[in-house]
């Protein structure tokens, strides 16, 4: 199989049969209703693609211009949540109400972290996820398109991919040993974050 985005997304649809998907208001897709964790909560969330004018949004709330690479994700899926926020993928938030739609059908927003205010921000990188476990963050290096984690108390690099598809997919690999379908740890399992690779 091809380790692209769309495809990605592709796979995580076929994995789950069609009265176990949702489409939003907005076109998001959210993959089974997991109520043991919440009653709106979803094991999987692929948010609504996002159009020019979105991209153009997105490229001034972080207030860099997007390498191709995230042009096309962004164009593919507005973000990601995998195994109930294990991890997730910041995209473009476009409608701030608290209600539960808003909540459920958008991702979290990725101008927050993308803040070169804060301490933990490195040069040339955009961040464009994190995990729940620890809050460290994804970040995309804008000129190798290599993917790194950090952690969000210092600049220290806690782990690094190749590319954003070697990413998605080998982190999806190790969760899906973690977590089970309800979007409940395994049992005797406590961090949800790779070990680190570099010290």
């Amino acid at each position: 199989m091809e380790k692209t985005i769309q495809c990605f997304i592709e796979f995580l649809k076929e994995k789950l049969p069609v009265s176990l998907q949702v489409i939003t208001e907005n076109g998001s897709i959210l993959l089974k209703n997991v109520p043991n964790i919440a009653p709106s909560a979803y094991l999987h969330s692929l948010y609504a693609p996002l159009n020019s004018k979105d991209l153009s949004e997105l490229e001034a709330a972080i207030s860099y211009s997007l390498p191709e690479e995230l042009k096309q994700l962004y164009q593919t899926v507005n973000g990601i949540d995998l195994f109930c926020g294990t991890l997730y993928l910041y995209g473009l938030r476009k409608d701030n109400a608290r209600t539960v739609l808003a909540t459920v059908q958008q991702p979290f927003d990725i101008s927050l972290p993308n803040n070169t205010s804060f301490g933990y921000h490195i040069n040339k990188a955009v961040y464009i996820g994190a995990y729940k476990y620890d809050g460290s963050v994804i970040g995309y290096e804008i000129d190798t398109g290599k993917i790194f984690r950090q952690s969000k108390s210092d600049k220290k690099i806690l782990n690094r991919w190749n590319d954003l598809n070697e990413f998605i997919y080998s982190e999806f690999d190790r969760l899906s040993t973690l977590v089970d379908e309800n979007g409940s740890k395994q049992e005797g399992v406590k961090s949800t974050v790779p070990d680190s690779q570099l010290h």
